[in-house]
């Protein structure tokens, strides 16, 4: 039950997605990291609308990218 647990919990996800547990952990803090950047783009743009006018496009557009960049590596090693 414990073994079970622990697999699903850590290793699952990043193994459906072609990743180690710790490739995920990096992928997924670089998204942390771009999501925290964007949040304050989009805090100082709230007080200030003529500042940061396309920072929430642009990091979602990055962010998104980011994610099918990474598909097209996976379908790419799954072909192989």
């Amino acid at each position: 039950m414990i073994n079970n647990f622990f697999k699903t919990t850590f290793f699952d996800h990043p193994n459906e997605n072609n990743m180690t547990y710790f490739q995920h952990l990096i992928f997924s803090l670089g998204f942390s990291f771009q999501f925290s950047i964007a949040s304050f783009y989009a805090f100082i743009h709230a007080f200030f609308p003529n500042t940061c006018t396309t920072s929430s496009y642009d990091y979602s557009k990055l962010i998104y990218d980011t994610i099918e960049r990474k598909k097209l590596e996976i379908a790419k090693k799954n072909n192989c």
